[in-house]
């Protein structure tokens, strides 16, 4: 966790939109997940499970916590349109 949090304050630096990548949305997701973290503490840090935002599922095994994956997202140019 001390890792993740370090990692956030690093990227707060960077612009909303650097080398194509939503910086924002990034900084946003890892909060989240830094925050979940936190609340369920170090002894259920193994019950967390990170799937893809696709593929959450309301009714997860007994016991353990679903989260969204953070997903680098990628801002496209007026190239890439």
């Amino acid at each position: 966790m001390i890792l993740l949090g370090e990692g956030l304050n690093r990227l707060h630096k960077y612009p909303s939109d650097f080398g194509g990548v939503d910086v924002d949305e990034f900084i946003t997701q890892a909060a989240e997940l830094l925050s979940a973290l936190q609340s369920a503490g170090a002894d259920r840090v193994q019950d967390i499970l990170l799937v893809p935002s696709a593929k959450l599922n309301p009714a997860p095994e007994p016991g353990k916590i679903i989260l969204p994956q953070p997903i680098l997202q990628r801002h496209s140019t007026p190239a890439e349109s």
